[in-house]
């Protein structure tokens, strides 16, 4: 029996804006990001960590996002029908339901979630943060990687004065929620997937090799609505790297010596041909 929903996610009948083609950034666009600090249970010991986030609340967010992006009756902000993903995002959990109308008449509406493919989604969002909007709305986090400028200074929540330098660990940033029906379908670019009601698929993108990222599941919970996994993933890169460093400097140790060996006993073998040149 295909599933039917009394409310949708971000449904083609409510006030949700539309986007029929990939969203593009403003040229000028800067989010500034909010350090946030948490406790999480990292390798079975609980640790301070810190976070960046692009909170909802900072007076430039809204500048960075569709018109209309303050949001419909089903959520806060970010839902968008018919609509499609901006380019390079992935649709994740892309899920068809039917949905009342009125009465007894239904009709299908298909919904998806959208984040970048180097991000991971959090559908459920998180409760580590401790704020009000990600612990509700879903999430898109990324680790931040080796190459990314740490030479970040922001001044952690809750305090006075006192600045901090984000090196590593987890930047948050709102999910988009989108949706669209069967007759919308024509309308959007690229096209996005047909489905009937009860039809799911867990990716999406309209080319395949752009498909990246993960999301969060039963199959792949991502310790549920918890960043715990995703710091443990962080930590074990840099001890796997401080082993591989430690390794190549005992290779190049060893080959240098072997090298010097080497170029002695060429020498010796070297001089004593000279020697046997001089007899002669």
């Amino acid at each position: 029996m295909s599933p039917t929903n009394t409310v949708g996610m971000a449904s083609a009948t409510t006030k949700a804006p539309l986007l029929t083609t990939p969203y593009v950034e403003p040229y000028n666009c800067h989010i500034p990001n909010e350090l946030v600090t948490f406790t999480a249970d990292v390798s079975g010991a609980a640790t301070r960590q810190v976070a960046l986030v692009e909170s909802p609340d900072s007076p430039d967010f809204a500048f960075c996002q569709p018109p209309g992006s303050e949001g419909d009756s089903m959520s806060s902000i970010l839902a968008f029908s018919p609509a499609v993903c901006p380019s390079y995002w992935v649709m994740h959990h892309v899920t068809a339901h039917k949905t009342v109308v009125s009465g007894t008449s239904t009709k299908t509406v298909t919904t998806a979630y959208c984040c970048d493919k180097s991000q991971t989604l959090y559908p459920s969002g998180i409760d580590d943060l401790g704020i009000e909007y990600f612990s509700s709305n879903p999430a898109c986090v990324w680790r931040v990687p080796e190459d990314y400028p740490r030479n970040i200074y922001l001044q952690p929540d809750g305090t006075t004065g006192a600045y901090a330098t984000f090196t590593e660990g987890p930047l948050v940033r709102p999910a988009w929620r989108i949706s669209w029906e069967a007759t919308d379908r024509k309308s959007l670019s690229p096209v996005p997937p047909s489905l009937t009601a009860g039809q799911s698929l867990s990716f999406w993108t309209p080319t395949p090799k752009d498909l990246g990222g993960k999301s969060c599941s039963s199959e792949n919970p991502c310790d549920e609505h918890h960043l715990d996994g995703l710091l443990e993933l962080i930590a074990v890169p840099s001890s796997v790297g401080f082993v591989l460093i430690v390794g190549i400097i005992i290779c190049c140790v060893v080959a240098k010596k072997r090298k010097r060996k080497r170029e002695r006993k060429e020498a010796a073998l070297s001089a004593d041909a000279v020697l046997v040149d001089d007899q002669k």
